[in-house]
């Protein structure tokens, strides 16, 4: 199947407001203060009838959302809410799961795996540990549980597939990743169960989308139908750990989710009701990254669903409609962790396409399988068994230089404490202090206690002891109290307090006259000379100079 329009819609002008959910006030669609996304309702599209009517306002104001945002709530699409929020709790389940329990899964368990025809797992399918994932060479922050189609076992590409033919290929068909089997854990039945449910509607949801897009490109309602008919859907269950504020910004990780754009048709983004200013949209001001929260929204009792178009809706009309790049941020503490469970509408996987005029044909499938190779740690390495062996030796090496760097953070820290002026001046202190220490200590040993103990009748009390005379042993020496060296360690405890006590009184006693000093001074300069005052001291002066004069010519 072939992907090519040569008539789709001319550019038509944006519709300047909105009015989104009822109770809320108009807003420019195009914001930076209080940005909200387009919000349109597919329930009329549940149909594939060519022949009924479509609402004409509902198909422009999707044309406007696509042209200029790319992003839009979605209602009408035929999903419960109970359905909705099942799913999210079902997820959170899947990571309160103990870690050892969760590695068992671990999509990096399957690279490369002889066991990739049974159901134990396949390429790419599974569960993922924080770090994990990469976007923008930045490690992402979240852990993940990824889904794919899961194909009949006589469906045509997985009775095409030969494992012979990956012998000496540095890039796997992309139909090794179609005939994989996702590993359900067994620990929580009710996850399969649900995410099966989950999927069924949600393909529905797409199909109604994809017939109002046709309409608003001026194509017939059923137009890319043959497109998704056998979608390669792909499910994401993540969880974004909070984090505290000095652990946002870091060299080696990124967001919660780095920025980017979505491959496949459409997004539809289930995400927790309370993550608010999480998911980040990009504004098309192409002159500098300004963004707008695509938080969760309820109308009229319904989910709204966070919709966006992918790469392959802006390759097939010339980036006429946009597919946006966002990015999601990790809640801060003390918020819980964010759940997430984004159905990504997928083409087939043979379904041929341009990613532009210039380029050679390919596969989805193609496609696909590179945009996952760069996404991965795991996908990195050049993709033989020699390699990927040793792909646990690998994530420790880099864990072992992450944990280097920290090392090294923490020297590079210390040393700035450590030379900054009040530690030096402490380091001062305490060699002083040790070298008063061994003063006194030599005063009392060698100065006190030898004419105290002269006075004392000779005695010595360096060796004035206790003899434990009910514990002696022939082995040992007899266990003895020395309470002589205890008098003299009292008495050096006695000088040392009266010499600090002395020092601090006389530091005391100067900070005390340093102080009248400057109230003295202050008081001085405070003091305002009134106008009486002038009067006085000049007449004061006045009668000074009469009385000299008289008194010189008595």
């Amino acid at each position: 199947m072939h992907i090519k329009i040569n008539n789709y819609r001319k550019k038509k002008t944006l519709h300047r407001r909105y009015r989104h959910v009822s109770g809320l006030a108009q807003s420019e669609l195009v914001l930076h203060n209080n940005p909200v996304l387009p919000l349109i309702d597919f329930s009329a599209f549940v149909s594939k009838d060519e022949t009924n009517h479509y609402p004409h306002a509902i198909i422009e104001k999707l044309a406007n959302a696509c042209e200029h945002v790319g992003f839009f709530y979605a209602i009408g699409h035929g999903i419960s809410n109970e359905l909705l929020l099942r799913t999210l709790s079902v997820t959170r389940q899947l990571f309160d799961l103990d870690l050892k329990i969760k590695n068992q899964y671990a999509s990096r368990l399957f690279v490369n795996s002889s066991n990739i025809n049974y159901q134990s797992g396949g390429l790419s399918r599974g569960y993922q540990s924080i770090g994990e994932n990469v976007t923008n060479s930045r490690r992402d922050r979240h852990e993940g549980f990824d889904l794919y189609r899961e194909l009949d076992s006589n469906h045509p590409l997985r009775l095409q597939f030969n494992e012979k033919n990956l012998i000496n290929k540095t890039l796997p068909d992309y139909r090794e990743m179609a005939i994989g089997w996702n590993p359900w854990p067994k620990e929580l039945p009710l996850f399969r169960e649900t995410i099966t449910e989950y999927t069924t509607v949600m393909l529905q949801a797409g199909a109604r989308v994809m017939r109002a897009i046709a309409l608003s490109l001026n194509l017939p309602l059923n137009y890319f139908e043959s497109t998704f008919n056998d979608s390669f859907w792909v499910i994401r269950c993540i969880r974004y750990p909070p984090v505290s504020q000095n652990e946002i910004q870091s060299p080696e990780y990124g967001e919660g989710c780095g920025e980017h754009s979505d491959y496949g048709w459409l997004t539809f983004v289930n995400q927790d009701l309370d993550s608010h200013n999480c998911l980040h949209v990009r504004t098309n001001d192409r002159s500098k990254a300004t963004y707008i929260s695509a938080d969760p929204i309820v109308v009229e009792e319904q989910i709204a669903l966070t919709c966006n178009i992918g790469d392959i809706i802006a390759f097939i009309t010339k980036n006429k409609y946009r597919s946006t790049r966002h990015c999601v941020v990790s809640p801060v503490k003390p918020a819980r962790s964010r759940i997430s469970t984004p159905f990504f509408f997928e083409p087939n996987l043979d379904v041929k396409l341009r990613i532009n005029e210039t380029s050679p044909e390919c596969y989805y499938g193609e496609y696909l399988i590179n945009k996952i190779f760069d996404n991965y740690i795991c996908y990195k390495h050049k993709y033989d068994k020699q390699n990927l062996a040793h792909l646990d030796e690998s994530v420790s090496r880099i864990e072992m230089a992450h944990a280097k760097r920290c090392c090294f953070n923490f020297c590079k820290d210390f040393k700035e404490f450590a030379t900054r002026g009040s530690v030096l001046d402490l380091a001062i202190g305490i060699v002083i202090g040790t070298a008063f220490t061994n003063v006194v200590q030599s005063l009392v040993d060698d100065i006190i206690t030898p004419p105290l103990g002269l006075l004392l009748g000779g005695v010595d009390f360096a060796n004035l002891t206790i003899k434990m005379k009910n514990f002696v042993y022939t082995s040992q020496p007899p266990v003895v109290v020395r309470y002589g060296k205890f008098i003299q360690s009292c008495l050096a405890l006695l000088i040392i307090a009266m010499a600090l006590f002395c020092i601090i009184k006389a530091i005391n006693h100067l900070y005390k006259i340093a102080a009248k000093k400057k109230e003295k001074k202050e008081t001085d300069g405070n003091i305002q000379v009134t106008e009486e005052v002038k009067v006085l001291r000049e007449i004061r002066d006045l009668l000074a100079g009469k009385s000299s004069v008289a008194f010189t010519h008595i």
